[in-house]
């Protein structure tokens, strides 16, 4: 056997199946060289109780361990998350996030959700970064224009997209959900939010709705925050979207 073949782990004879662990039970074939007909390797093939091993490991496998992920920590940035919760003083909408964040389940699917298929963010995580950053350009909007209710925007700013950890299947690629096919993320995040909306007063759900509603640009807002929340969703897309397709920041 030449020697460039031991140096990448072949053996004369090796194991034909991979179930997190070489084996091979069955009988040996040789792998012949379509030069000079020497034989190359032998491997050694699986037998019955091999091939359903192997198939029963790749069946409880996550298909989605294979797609991209977040540069930046998760942890970190759930603990951006949290702080930025903190920002909102209005008892009703603290209590809406706080009832939203204490949710385990929620909490891993932002974690784990993408922003979108092919576009900005798209990789695990990226819906966690994407809102951090928005909630971040809210906080600071309000800064700049305090006549802004800062408790709506920014509890709009953390709750905008909640809809995408409904939108999206993820296996060897990221897929849509019959949810997400048929209604998309908006209508999906509208939802969820009615599910949580005990905590809001009429007024109150009919505000934070009609951010979630219009923060795509499809529709025109109706007030301020609205205005900002578009604007700035928009923002986070368009940067961080030229930034992932090779755009070069300025000298």
């Amino acid at each position: 056997m030449a020697p460039w073949l031991t140096t990448l782990g072949i053996e004369p004879v090796n194991s034909g199946v991979f179930d997190g662990v070489w084996r091979g039970g069955g009988p040996v074939i040789e792998s012949i060289s379509p030069i000079d007909g020497s034989v190359i390797a032998q491997v050694r093939q699986a037998d019955a109780s091999d091939s359903e091993r192997a198939i029963a490991r790749a069946q409880d496998a996550d298909p989605a361990a294979f797609l991209p992920v977040a540069f930046r920590d998760l942890d970190e940035l759930d603990g951006f998350l949290e702080h930025l919760a903190d920002e909102v003083r209005d008892p009703p909408f603290a209590a809406l996030l706080a009832d939203l964040l204490g949710d385990r389940a929620l909490r891993a699917a932002l974690r784990r959700t993408p922003c979108t298929r092919a576009g900005h963010h798209a990789y695990l995580g990226g819906l966690l970064e994407h809102t951090v950053a928005v909630a971040t350009l809210a906080l600071e909007a309000c800064t700049l224009h305090p006549r802004l209710n800062s408790d709506l925007l920014i509890c709009a700013a953390l709750v905008h997209d909640l809809g995408k950890t409904r939108e999206f299947a993820l296996g060897a690629e990221i897929g849509l959900t019959d949810g997400g096919r048929l209604l998309g993320h908006v209508e999906l995040g509208l939802r969820l939010l009615d599910e949580r909306a005990a905590p809001l007063d009429e007024p109150r759900r009919l505000a934070l709705a009609h951010c979630v509603l219009t923060h795509h640009g499809d529709r025109r807002p109706a007030t301020p925050e609205a205005l900002a929340l578009q604007g700035l969703n928009a923002v986070d897309a368009a940067v961080k979207g030229a930034l992932e397709q090779g755009m070069q920041p300025g000298p």
